[in-house]
Parts: structure tokens; sequence; C-alpha cells
């Protein structure tokens, strides 16, 4: 059924400006999405440049700890020499002492924290060896500085050369 206004006009209605509007109205929702994928691809961009950093930075400090360690006599850091193949938590034991007497030290002589024992993995520690005691845990953050590992390394020497 025809409308009254339909009925009143002449020949074929005026489509090309209708069309026109409909591909105004589709190029400028076009625009905006890839507006938005722009400004999605920045934000994505700038994110991972920084995690890039927060990884360069672990791998600094963990590299620190483990080259700092492993040359101090008598202690044992487990895992992966390459600090670029573990994160930057770092575990270590030392010759004839408990690791909860390493622990007590860094903390009450040092002002240096960690953790001790068996970090919620038995098993894992069963495997490298160190069950039941366990190890030192170092972890290195985003707020650690190359200072802090420094004076950590610093501690434990200082630890193995007093009894």
């Amino acid at each position: 059924m025809l409308s009254q206004w339909q009925e009143r006009l002449c020949g074929t209605p005026p489509v090309e400006p209708f069309l026109v509007l409909v591909h105004k109205l589709r190029l400028a929702q076009v625009e905006a999405a890839l507006s938005a994928l722009d400004e999605i691809h920045a934000i994505t961009c700038q994110a991972l440049a920084q995690v890039a950093a927060i990884r360069e930075h672990e791998v600094a400090l963990t590299r620190a700890l483990v080259e700092g360690l492993a040359n101090i006599p008598g202690v044992t850091v487990h895992g992966p020499a390459d600090p670029t193949q573990r994160t930057a938590t770092l575990s270590f034991t030392m010759a004839g002492r408990r690791v909860s007497e390493i622990g007590l030290r860094l903390d009450e002589e040092h002002d240096v924290l960690c953790r001790v024992g068996l970090h919620c993995a038995p098993a894992a520690h069963r495997t490298i060896g160190t069950f039941p005691e366990g190890t030192v845990r170092f972890a290195a953050g985003l707020s650690t500085t190359a200072e802090d590992a420094r004076a950590a390394v610093a501690a434990v020497a200082r630890i193995v050369q007093r009894p």
C-alpha cells in the first residue's frame, strides 16, 4: 500500500541522496573504528615497551644477584646461571648454615628481606636436593634497585665471613 506522499510523486524517488547519506554514515563508522584501533595499537605498544623495560630491569638485578652470590665461597645458587632463563626470584643455600639462621641474620643485621624454607614447593626442593631445609629466596621486583642487589650480596658475604 502506498502512502499519500508516495502517490503524489512522479517517477522514481530520489535514491541517490539517500545512498550518499548511507555511504557517509558507513564511512564515518569505519573511520571511527580505525581511529579506535589506532588508539588501541598505541596503548598496546606503550604497554609492551613498559613490559620490556621491566624485564630488562629484572634481568639486570638477577644477573647481579646470581653472579654476586655464586662468587661467595660456600654459597650455592639454585637454578639456571643465565639470568635470561629465569625469573627475578633466586634461591640459594649456604654450606653448614640453616636457612632460618641466614634469613634471620639478613633481616636483623643487614635489613635485607628474604623468605626461607620450602616456599610451598616441597616436591621442587626434593628435586634440587634441598628438602626438608629449603632455601633462602630473594625476589627482586620493580622497586628493587641495583644498590639493593649489591647490598644483599654484600650481606650474604658478611654472614659467610662471621659464623
